[in-house]
């Protein structure tokens, strides 16, 4: 009887599935904020009384630099860990999760102040306020996702897994956060635009 020494392997994962993973993600993201957005600009033409005036709050300038700030940071990081400089990455990484905290609170905090700060009257005044504060907090579900995949990546920063060779995850991580940076300023810029 002939036995067989055949040895599995498991299969190495290549970066480039979780990027392309990651972009397939990204792109289903874009299509939920577009329509929301699409529905936005729909509902605020609508909406009857041009006197319906939706005042952003202060905060959202602040959350906006923040958000910035984290896209720097997290480019920062992955520029330094290619080149192999894993005291400067940790830096801007560390950095990235303060300005991520920042924007999160801006965020919340402008997002209170949007919803106390309009007294709808009339139905179509419902609804342009509503939509804005269902595309603030939809905005906002998405950071809590950020933050996890920004903590999970700090955790294993600090463990020091990255080098220049094996560093897709933080690309993966930058990449999202520069998504939730672009979101961010569309969505304010249709707020400012359609009226």
């Amino acid at each position: 009887m002939l036995r067989s020494s055949l040895t599995m392997v498991p299969a190495r994962r290549e970066p480039y599935q979780d990027k392309l993973g990651m972009y397939l993600f990204l792109a289903g993201l874009v299509l939920v904020f577009f329509t929301a957005l699409l529905g936005y600009a729909v509902v605020r033409s609508v909406a009857s009384g041009p006197s319906i005036r939706l005042v952003l709050p202060s905060d959202f300038v602040g959350a906006t630099l923040a958000l910035i700030a984290v896209s720097v940071a997290l480019h920062l990081a992955v520029s330094n860990i290619r080149r192999e400089r894993h005291r400067h990455f940790r830096r801007w990484l560390a950095a990235a999760v303060a300005a991520s905290a920042l924007f999160f609170v801006l965020q919340v905090t402008g997002m209170t102040s949007l919803l106390s700060a309009h007294h709808a009257t009339s139905p179509g005044e419902i609804r342009v306020f509503g939509f804005a504060f269902f595309l603030a907090g939809l905005h906002a579900v998405h950071v809590l996702g950020g933050f996890g995949l920004l903590g999970w990546v700090a955790v294993q920063g600090l463990r020091g897994v990255y080098d220049h060779e094996r560093h897709w995850p933080v690309d993966i991580c930058a990449t999202y956060w520069h998504f939730l940076d672009g979101v961010w300023i569309v969505m304010l810029l249709t707020f400012w635009v359609v009226r």
